[in-house]
Protein backbone atom coordinates (compact mmCIF):
# COMPACT_ATOMS: atom_id res chain seq x y z
CA UNK A 1 0.00 0.00 0.00
CA UNK A 2 2.77 2.57 0.62
CA UNK A 3 4.41 1.62 -2.49
CA UNK A 4 1.26 1.93 -4.72
CA UNK A 5 -0.01 4.99 -3.30
CA UNK A 6 2.37 6.51 -1.55
CA UNK A 7 1.28 6.87 1.85
CA UNK A 8 1.38 5.47 5.20
CA UNK A 9 -0.71 2.38 6.14
CA UNK A 10 -2.75 3.00 9.71
CA UNK A 11 -3.50 0.23 11.83
CA UNK A 12 -6.81 -0.03 10.51
CA UNK A 13 -5.49 -0.75 6.60
CA UNK A 14 -2.74 -3.30 7.96
CA UNK A 15 -5.96 -5.14 9.97
CA UNK A 16 -7.64 -5.22 6.53
CA UNK A 17 -4.69 -6.67 4.74
CA UNK A 18 -3.90 -9.09 7.24
CA UNK A 19 -7.16 -10.44 7.89
CA UNK A 20 -8.28 -10.58 3.92
CA UNK A 21 -7.28 -13.14 1.25
CA UNK A 22 -6.11 -12.33 -1.86
CA UNK A 23 -9.10 -11.91 -3.66
CA UNK A 24 -10.38 -9.45 -0.89
CA UNK A 25 -12.81 -11.47 1.13
CA UNK A 26 -12.19 -11.46 4.44
CA UNK A 27 -10.31 -14.51 6.24
CA UNK A 28 -13.00 -14.85 9.01
CA UNK A 29 -16.59 -14.13 9.49
CA UNK A 30 -15.77 -11.67 12.33
CA UNK A 31 -13.40 -10.26 10.74
CA UNK A 32 -15.88 -8.89 7.84
CA UNK A 33 -17.86 -7.49 10.63
CA UNK A 34 -14.82 -5.84 12.20
CA UNK A 35 -13.86 -4.39 8.67
CA UNK A 36 -17.51 -3.34 7.47
CA UNK A 37 -18.42 -1.58 10.63
CA UNK A 38 -14.79 0.01 10.20
CA UNK A 39 -15.72 1.31 6.79
CA UNK A 40 -18.67 2.66 7.51
CA UNK A 41 -17.75 4.70 10.61
CA UNK A 42 -14.63 6.05 8.77
CA UNK A 43 -17.12 7.04 5.73
CA UNK A 44 -19.19 8.63 8.32
CA UNK A 45 -16.86 10.63 9.89
CA UNK A 46 -14.93 11.54 6.38
CA UNK A 47 -17.96 12.50 4.73
CA UNK A 48 -18.73 10.48 1.71
CA UNK A 49 -16.04 12.85 -0.77
CA UNK A 50 -13.29 10.95 0.49
CA UNK A 51 -11.05 9.33 -2.33
CA UNK A 52 -8.95 7.03 0.06
CA UNK A 53 -9.92 3.85 0.61
CA UNK A 54 -7.94 3.98 4.65
CA UNK A 55 -9.19 3.29 7.56
CA UNK A 56 -7.80 6.10 10.14
CA UNK A 57 -6.02 4.75 13.36
CA UNK A 58 -8.93 6.60 15.41
CA UNK A 59 -11.82 3.88 13.71
CA UNK A 60 -9.49 1.11 14.34
CA UNK A 61 -8.89 2.32 18.11
CA UNK A 62 -12.97 2.58 18.51
CA UNK A 63 -13.68 -1.50 17.48
CA UNK A 64 -10.45 -2.61 19.75
CA UNK A 65 -10.09 -2.49 23.42
CA UNK A 66 -8.14 0.31 24.81
CA UNK A 67 -3.76 -0.07 25.06
CA UNK A 68 -2.34 -1.84 27.45
CA UNK A 69 -0.66 0.28 29.94
CA UNK A 70 3.49 -0.01 28.97
CA UNK A 71 2.48 -2.64 25.76
CA UNK A 72 1.84 -2.15 22.27
CA UNK A 73 -0.71 -3.17 20.22
CA UNK A 74 0.27 -5.04 17.23
CA UNK A 75 3.55 -5.72 17.57
CA UNK A 76 2.45 -9.24 19.90
CA UNK A 77 2.64 -10.14 23.38
CA UNK A 78 5.19 -9.43 25.54
CA UNK A 79 6.47 -6.40 23.58
CA UNK A 80 6.37 -2.93 25.56
CA UNK A 81 6.88 0.97 24.38
CA UNK A 82 10.32 0.49 26.07
CA UNK A 83 11.36 -2.57 23.99
CA UNK A 84 10.39 -0.50 20.73
CA UNK A 85 12.04 3.01 21.57
CA UNK A 86 8.85 4.80 21.53
CA UNK A 87 8.38 7.28 23.90
CA UNK A 88 5.83 6.85 26.70
CA UNK A 89 3.68 10.13 28.47
CA UNK A 90 6.05 10.26 31.57
CA UNK A 91 8.73 11.00 29.48
CA UNK A 92 10.89 8.39 29.16
CA UNK A 93 12.91 7.29 26.29
CA UNK A 94 14.15 4.12 25.66
CA UNK A 95 14.50 3.44 29.26
CA UNK A 96 16.84 6.86 30.14
CA UNK A 97 14.74 9.27 31.66
CA UNK A 98 15.47 13.03 29.94
CA UNK A 99 17.38 13.97 34.04
CA UNK A 100 19.49 10.98 32.81
CA UNK A 101 20.16 12.31 29.60
CA UNK A 102 20.85 15.86 30.89
CA UNK A 103 22.56 14.51 33.69
CA UNK A 104 25.33 12.43 31.35
CA UNK A 105 25.18 15.43 29.01
CA UNK A 106 26.48 17.60 31.61
CA UNK A 107 28.84 15.26 32.91
CA UNK A 108 30.47 14.49 29.54
CA UNK A 109 30.97 18.90 29.56
CA UNK A 110 32.29 18.39 32.92
CA UNK A 111 34.81 16.05 31.58
CA UNK A 112 35.60 17.52 28.13
CA UNK A 113 36.44 21.07 30.62
CA UNK A 114 39.01 18.86 33.18
CA UNK A 115 40.67 17.64 29.29
CA UNK A 116 41.06 21.46 28.78
CA UNK A 117 42.72 22.23 31.84
CA UNK A 118 44.87 19.18 31.83
CA UNK A 119 45.67 20.20 28.34
CA UNK A 120 46.35 23.89 29.60
CA UNK A 121 48.67 22.51 32.23
CA UNK A 122 50.59 20.04 29.85
CA UNK A 123 51.51 23.20 27.76
CA UNK A 124 52.79 25.23 31.23
CA UNK A 125 54.94 22.24 31.74
CA UNK A 126 56.24 21.85 28.00
CA UNK A 127 56.91 25.61 28.47
CA UNK A 128 58.34 25.68 31.96
CA UNK A 129 60.91 22.54 30.49
CA UNK A 130 61.96 24.19 27.58
CA UNK A 131 63.04 27.67 29.81
CA UNK A 132 64.77 25.16 32.44
CA UNK A 133 66.22 23.03 29.15
CA UNK A 134 67.51 27.15 27.84
CA UNK A 135 68.98 28.03 31.47
CA UNK A 136 70.79 24.33 31.41
CA UNK A 137 72.28 24.79 28.47
CA UNK A 138 73.46 28.52 29.39
CA UNK A 139 75.02 27.12 32.29
CA UNK A 140 76.74 24.50 30.26
CA UNK A 141 78.29 27.24 28.33
CA UNK A 142 79.55 29.21 31.13
CA UNK A 143 80.84 26.38 32.88
CA UNK A 144 82.61 25.28 29.73
CA UNK A 145 84.41 28.72 29.88
CA UNK A 146 84.87 28.45 33.54
CA UNK A 147 86.80 25.60 33.10
CA UNK A 148 89.11 26.74 29.71
CA UNK A 149 89.61 29.99 32.09
CA UNK A 150 90.49 27.95 35.21
CA UNK A 151 93.09 25.40 32.87
CA UNK A 152 95.05 28.74 32.19
CA UNK A 153 94.92 30.31 35.38
CA UNK A 154 97.53 29.21 38.30
CA UNK A 155 95.79 26.95 40.91
CA UNK A 156 95.65 29.79 43.92
CA UNK A 157 94.12 31.80 41.57
CA UNK A 158 91.94 29.10 40.74
CA UNK A 159 91.00 28.31 44.35
CA UNK A 160 90.27 32.11 45.28
CA UNK A 161 88.27 32.43 42.33
CA UNK A 162 86.05 29.60 42.78
CA UNK A 163 85.18 30.57 46.16
CA UNK A 164 84.47 33.68 44.95
CA UNK A 165 82.13 33.08 42.40
CA UNK A 166 79.95 30.63 44.30
CA UNK A 167 79.39 32.50 47.64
Amino acid sequence: MEVDMGITPTRGDLFIKTHTRADNSPSEPTSEIFINEMKKLEALQAGESTMSNSISDLVYYKFFSKECHGHVRGCGPGVKKRDIGTSSSTGQVNGCTVAEIESLNLHIEQMKQRDMERDAEMDAMKHNLLEKDAKLEKMEKQMQTFICLLGDAPTSYMVSKLSFSWF
